[in-house]
Parts: structure tokens; C-alpha cells; sequence
């Protein structure tokens, strides 16, 4: 039942307040794993992509290494425009699932205190009198999955640990530590996601109309949210490979909209990176030269950072080593 570890960076929860001039950036522990969606502090749901750039799911260490802007564009990763409260709000399992993740890292239990089959096992006996199949169709489960799990030829993940805590009302470490109180007062709600196979039956045909009107609107720009391919698919609820076969001409010309447009901002964002580095260069190079110390590249980068300056990666190096130079032909002062 070890979470698996999230290959994205930069989850957060969207800032509230004066989080930002408090104590900067950060990021839990909690949040860099897979199964945690959702902040249970402020009820709302992590931000994995930048809200400049749109980007999404980037290695552990990227060119750009700045804690608390976006590895691509350099933008401030605390969203300009929050969404709405709907569009953020968290839905009960998300918040469910980070606090029961949260005291599981607070208190983990060992291997020989995990006793989940022995748990599922009381719960089938409490709630269905020892039906299988009655208790994986409250999970959305087949007969053969659950008597796989409780005969031990299988093991759940924590998903599956987590969607049955969440089911019968018990904490996820008392369902592994096989609780008998919690369990004696566990009930039985509507599973978090939909059965599988519940709404093959009812299937409408596809508005393709719609579909083309909506992705011309994106073409010309009419939709600036709509940034990627995934928050394309996400809004119109389809597949990309539904949107090439239905309206291919339509969707690849939204798609070279959506590249344009990330390409623009990414390159706007550089140079404004560039010119606020060189106006910060050149402030400390002044300042070195009004206090009549030697000019070096390492004087200057101490001088930024005694300035107030954010780090500057090893990868901006030949750029404030060209700054530096310019500031040091402009005018003024004797070179090193």
C-alpha cells in the first residue's frame, strides 16, 4: 500500500490570502503524491499546470529552477485569476482522501499491524451477512475481484483501500489496522466514481456541430482558458482521436492556435525575464561602483543577492556575464 510518487512538480493549492508575502512558496508532501487531488485545509483542488504557459507535468529538475515560478515561461506560479469557487471547489472523496493519505504518513502502520483482508472481511459480514457480490457492487467491483482480495491471491492498491474506507465511512488507518469500533459504526454510501459498465446502455450520439463550432471559437482565439490539448478534450468531454476523426481540419487548426499562442507567451515571458535580469545587473553594478569596490562577476552576483535579487540558475550565467559586460562598456567605471 506504498502511494506512488507523482512524476509532476509544482502542485499547489492556489494561494489565498497573504500566503505569498508570509512565507513564499512551498510544497508539501502530501501533495507530490499521486492519489492526493485536493488541499483539505482550504477544500480545493491542487493546480498542476502553470496558468501563463499552460505547462504540465515537468521532470523533477528543469533548465529554469526558481522556487515558486514556472520552470518554461518563469511566471509566477500563484494563478493571476483564481478560478471560481465551483470550478476549484474539492468534492468529498478529494478531501476524504488527503486526510486519510495525511494521517497515514502521520502515523504508518508496520507489516505485521496491516490487516485489511481481516477488515474487509468483518465489513462483508456486517453490512451484506457475508454476501461477495453484494459488497463489490457497493464498490463497483465484480464477485471475482473481491474474492481475490479476500482470499489473498490479490493484493488492493490504495485506490482500492481508499475508495472502501471512503464507502463504509472508516478511517483508512483503522480499516488497515482492522479497527472493530470503526467498523462497528461504518454505514454505506454511493461509491466516488461511477460503476463501470452502468452507462453503456444509455448513449447519445455525438453533436458534431457543436463541436466544430467550439473549435473554430478556440481557432480565432475566442477562448484564451482553453490552452492545451487536454483542456480542449476536457471541455468538449470527448477523446482527441474522436475530434481528429469527426472534424479533423477544425481541430488541427485550433491546435496550431494553441501552439502559436503558448509560444508567444513563453517567448514574451523570456524577455521579460531578461530585461528585469539586466536591469538588476546593472543596479548591483552601480551600486559597486558608487561604493568603489572591485568589479567581478562574482561581486555582482553577491551584490543581486544582497540587493534582493531571486537566485539566478547556472544556466542565466552567460547572460549576466553579457549584462555585466555592457554595463561595465556603458560608461563610468574602470573594468576588471
Amino acid at each position: 500500500l506504498l502511494p506512488r510518487q507523482a512524476a509532476r512538480r509544482g502542485r499547489q493549492c492556489p494561494p489565498r490570502g497573504p500566503i505569498k508575502a508570509s512565507h513564499g512558496p512551498y510544497e508539501r508532501l502530501l501533495w507530490s503524491l499521486y492519489e492526493v487531488g485536493a488541499c483539505a485545509t482550504h477544500r480545493r483542488r491542487l493546480v498542476s499546470t502553470c496558468p501563463h504557459c499552460a505547462a504540465s507535468k515537468m521532470p523533477l529538475v528543469t533548465r529554469f529552477d526558481c522556487s515558486g515560478f514556472c520552470g518554461r515561461c518563469l511566471g509566477w506560479l500563484g494563478s493571476p485569476k483564481p478560478p471560481t469557487s465551483e470550478q476549484s471547489k474539492a468534492g468529498s472523496y478529494d478531501i476524504w482522501a488527503a486526510r486519510q493519505i495525511a494521517s497515514l504518513l502521520a502515523f504508518p502502520p508496520s507489516t505485521e499491524d496491516c490487516h485489511l483482508v481481516e477488515s474487509m472481511t468483518m465489513l462483508t459480514d456486517k453490512q451484506f451477512s457475508g454476501v461477495q457480490k453484494a459488497f463489490g457492487h457497493a464498490l463497483g467491483r465484480s464477485k471475482a475481484t473481491v474474492s481475490g482480495w479476500l482470499s489473498g491471491q490479490h493484493r488492493p492498491s490504495l485506490r482500492n483501500a481508499l475508495e472502501i474506507s471512503y464507502v463504509f465511512r472508516v478511517p483508512l488507518l483503522g480499516l488497515l489496522r482492522c479497527d472493530r469500533a470503526a467498523i462497528a459504526r461504518s454505514q454505506v454510501r454511493p461509491p466516488p466514481f461511477p460503476v463501470k459498465g452502468a452507462a453503456r446502455a444509455v448513449r447519445e450520439p455525438r453533436d458534431v456541430a457543436a463541436d466544430i463550432r467550439f473549435l473554430r471559437e478556440v481557432a480565432e482565439g475566442r477562448h484564451p482558458l482553453v490552452r492545451t490539448e487536454v483542456e480542449l478534450t476536457d471541455r468538449l468531454s470527448v477523446t482527441a482521436a474522436t475530434l481528429r476523426r469527426n472534424c479533423g481540419a477544425e481541430y488541427r487548426a485550433a491546435r496550431a492556435y494553441q501552439r502559436a499562442a503558448l509560444h508567444e507567451a513563453r517567448r514574451l515571458a523570456r524577455e521579460k525575464f531578461e530585461g528585469e535580469l539586466e536591469l538588476k545587473v546593472r543596479a548591483a553594478h552601480d551600486s559597486l561602483v558608487r561604493a568603489c569596490r572591485r568589479l567581478s562577476r562574482r561581486a555582482v552576483l553577491s551584490e543581486m543577492e544582497r540587493l534582493g535579487s531571486k537566485p539566478v540558475g547556472r544556466q542565466d550565467m552567460l547572460l549576466v556575464i553579457e549584462f555585466y559586460k555592457r554595463a561595465a562598456d556603458s560608461g563610468n567605471s574602470q573594468t576588471p
